[in-house]
């Protein structure tokens, strides 16, 4: 029984359709309703193939600045004084201003211009420090895991792994240091240029587009910052533009299911837009699911059928499935029900406009720019554009895609703790389909019996409409965005938090798509693709733990990648001068103070090292008295006049192992072949390998032939060793001569000299 009724929802839900406006001809064969329906029931599958669009050109557009001047005046734009000057691409000054002020300007330029460099000077200075501190405490990490794990060996502890699985299973790394150092410019790059993710996401078909979208939205630019939220937005601004570059037709816009409509819907499914469905629509649900009861359905066939069941005529009259809509009106009691529950529809839909047109304060920001995109979009590739062209499309965003699939599926948003019966999701969809004929403008139905919808529906979209292009009155980000990028070249330790996977198929993807990335010879993004090669498979799901990356900064201030990409922005945004002097003066002391903070740490970290590489040896190692170890002694005596002995170590070594051997051990990977005999040769068996560590932490490697001096001879800090566990390809190059297995030679090493 339950399925059927599922079954039955789904046909009611799929029956009928929202018209669409007059104004828009191409949308008339559209079924909205199912469109809604569809939208609502996405969150948990894919959608239909995209509309390839013909170009991804950005769209390149001439200034229509004083038409939106005009249709929102005093929006734009700030009053101007004498101390503040206009800067359309952060240099120039107004028009009218006076010798002095001009002459001021200027000089505020100059300080300006040197400020930055000096911030983008000593940032990169802070990040190599950064870096060096990095890596002096991912040094001082190894020595310790390394020396737990030979003190756990010492002792018996069957436990203890190798000491490259006890890194990997302290550190929950999968990326070597050098591959986290790329990956880290990458997300740097992914985030800094949105243009890169806006071309990405229109190459990827809908069976990749949702976990890109994942990343994107809830990793790459999840965390809330105002910054993060300023690049994603610019990213959302790019990826339009190019939508409606592409579009020919008004009437396919917003409505398709494209890889731009679902970056949109999934912006807002982030935590402000959850939060305002749910502040704005649960008074309304919950007092739509106390009327259980409540019957919204007005098509006149299914109330007559509806009835006849409840009746159960036999009088052999027509069937309910052979009536029309107009012979069914013939019924007093059909008539009857359509004209209350149209009422009721017409209450019920009141409430839920009522709440919506309320609420534009808590709209968030993001949400209401993207409604100002779309109209300033609109309103130049289509300037014959009537207003109500403008706020269909502006619906078909915010009604469409954000609020009425929460409307139909209130318990997928968390609105509703359980989940709606069939006869209120009937009611809900009634109400979506009501609320989107309100925004397109469109007449409900020509049918006489429903004309007190029609008239509601008439009279009530002048409120919605005002309520639209309230939406869009917000001021743009870009000048509050371009002092929080010059202040982020400070922030030289900025880490995201991903899981490999998510950084393994951000990879792929660029590796696959490349070629329509819009990509020019020396990109950076190119240069960087190209370094990182294939990407890696992806993890098991037990092993793809959250990693932390730091972002590698490029120390670069892109002027013109922080400036709106669209002509038809405000790009003359007023800007106090002094004002930004005055904050990039404070920018660089906060710079200068890391500076000193990050060199103070480094002397410190640079003792400690020292410190725990003279403990690397075991104590174990230290009493078992081998000829190798030499103690000095210091000459001194205790109070009992007997000679102190120093238990300081000297020297252990030098240990020898014979090429051909380390060959069966799998020691050695390869070597010269025109230094050395090949893989086979007996006379391999005369090559020695050996080793020795003179003073605690360094290891020295030389081969030689039996009864000759060394061919090679190199000094390797024990930590630099242990780096090479840590690589994706761990070997130990001794010069161009042997390539050692560096898993295996630290196996070595922890049977002699750390024994």
């Amino acid at each position: 029984d339950e399925d059927e009724d599922e079954d039955d929802e789904d046909e009611e839900e799929n029956e009928a359709g929202l018209l669409s406006p007059q104004s828009l001809p191409a949308l008339q064969e559209t079924d909205e309703e199912e469109e809604l329906d569809a939208e609502a029931k996405r969150q948990k599958r894919a959608g239909a193939s995209p509309r390839r669009a013909t170009s991804n050109d950005v769209l390149g557009v001439q200034n229509v600045m004083d038409l939106e001047r005009e249709r929102s005046p005093g929006r734009l734009g700030h009053s101007s004084s004498a101390h503040t000057l206009l800067m359309p691409d952060g240099k120039a000054a107004p028009a009218q201003i006076s010798p002095e002020a001009h002459a001021h300007f200027l000089l505020v330029q100059s300080e300006l211009q040197r400020y930055r460099e000096l911030i983008a000077k000593k940032s990169e200075e802070n990040f190599n420090l950064q870096q060096h501190l990095r890596a002096l405490d991912q040094r001082i990490g190894r020595l310790l895991c390394h020396r737990i794990t030979v003190e756990g060996t010492d002792k018996g502890d069957n436990r203890v792994n190798s000491f490259a699985a006890r890194l990997q299973q302290a550190s929950g790394k999968h990326i070597s240091e050098k591959e986290s150092v790329a990956y880290g410019r990458m997300l740097f790059l992914l985030q800094n240029n949105p243009k890169y993710l806006a071309l990405l996401a229109r190459q990827l078909p809908m069976s990749e587009i949702d976990d890109y979208l994942q990343t994107v939205m809830f990793t790459l630019f999840g965390s809330g910052d105002p910054r993060e939220e300023h690049q994603l937005l610019t990213m959302f601004e790019i990826a339009l533009s190019m939508e409606f570059d592409a579009c020919s037709d008004l009437g396919g816009l917003m409505r398709s299911n494209t890889a731009t409509s679902r970056m949109m819907t999934s912006y807002t499914r982030r935590d402000l837009g959850q939060q305002y469905l749910r502040k704005t629509l649960e008074i309304p649900l919950l007092m739509l699911q106390k009327l259980s009861e409540l019957n919204l359905e007005t098509d006149p066939i299914k109330i007559y059928k509806e009835l006849n069941h409840q009746g159960s005529a036999t009088d052999g009259s027509a069937s309910p499935t052979e009536i029309s809509a107009e012979a069914a009106m013939e019924s007093p009691e059909v008539a009857e029900a359509v004209a209350e529950r149209s009422a009721n529809l017409i209450e019920v839909t009141s409430s839920f406009l009522k709440a919506i047109t309320a609420s534009l304060e808590q709209v968030p920001y993001g949400v209401r720019w993207l409604c100002k995109t779309i109209r300033l979009l609109t309103m130049h590739k289509f300037p014959s554009a009537t207003p109500e062209n403008v706020t269909s499309l502006i619906g078909g965003f915010f009604l469409l895609r954000f609020v009425n699939p929460a409307i139909i599926s209130p318990d997928a948003f968390n609105i509703l703790s359980t989940k709606p019966s069939t006869t209120m999701r009937r009611n809900l969809t009634m109400v979506a389909k009501i609320l989107q004929s309100i925004a397109n403008s469109a007449e409900y139905s020509k049918q006489k019996h429903l004309d007190s919808l029609s008239k509601f529906i008439s009279t009530r979209n002048r409120e919605l409409h005002t309520f639209f292009s309230d939406l869009c009155q917000v001021d743009d980000f870009f000048d509050a965005y371009r002092m929080a990028s010059l202040g982020a070249l400070g922030d030289v330790d900025k880490q995201l938090i991903i899981t490999p996977n998510e950084v393994f198929s951000l990879h792929k993807l660029l590796v696959k798509h490349q070629g329509g990335l819009q990509l020019g010879e020396g990109d950076k993004l190119q240069v960087l693709i190209k370094e990182l090669g294939e990407a890696p498979v992806a993890l098991a799901r037990k092993d793809n733990n959250s990693i932390s990356l730091q972002l590698v900064h490029y120390f670069e201030l892109d002027e013109a990648a922080l400036r709106p990409a669209l002509p038809t922005r405000d790009v003359q945004a007023t800007v106090n001068a002094d004002e930004e002097l005055e904050r990039t003066k404070k920018v660089y002391e906060n710079v200068q103070t890391n500076h000193y903070t990050l060199s103070t740490k480094i002397g410190a970290y640079q003792t400690y090292l020292k410190n725990v590489r003279g403990q690397s040896i075991s104590v174990n190692t230290l009493r078992t008295g081998q000829s190798s170890i030499q103690p000095t002694a210091s000459g001194k005596t205790n109070k009992k006049g007997l000679r102190r002995r120093n238990t300081g170590i000297k020297a252990i070594g030098p240990f020898d192992f014979r090429l051909a051997k380390l060959d069966k051990l799998g020691v050695v990977v390869s070597t010269s072949e025109e230094q050395l005999p090949p893989f086979g040769d007996p006379a391999r068996s005369n090559i020695v390998l050996t080793f020795s560590m003179p003073t605690p932490g360094l290891v020295i490697f030389s081969i030689r032939q039996k009864g000759r001096a060394p061919l090679f001879h190199i000094e390797c800090p024990l930590d630099d060793l242990l780096q090479q566990i840590d690589e994706r390809e761990p070997v130990l190059q001794l010069g161009d001569i042997v390539t050692l297995d560096a898993h295996k030679a630290l196996m070595m090493l922890d049977r002699t000299i750390f024994r």
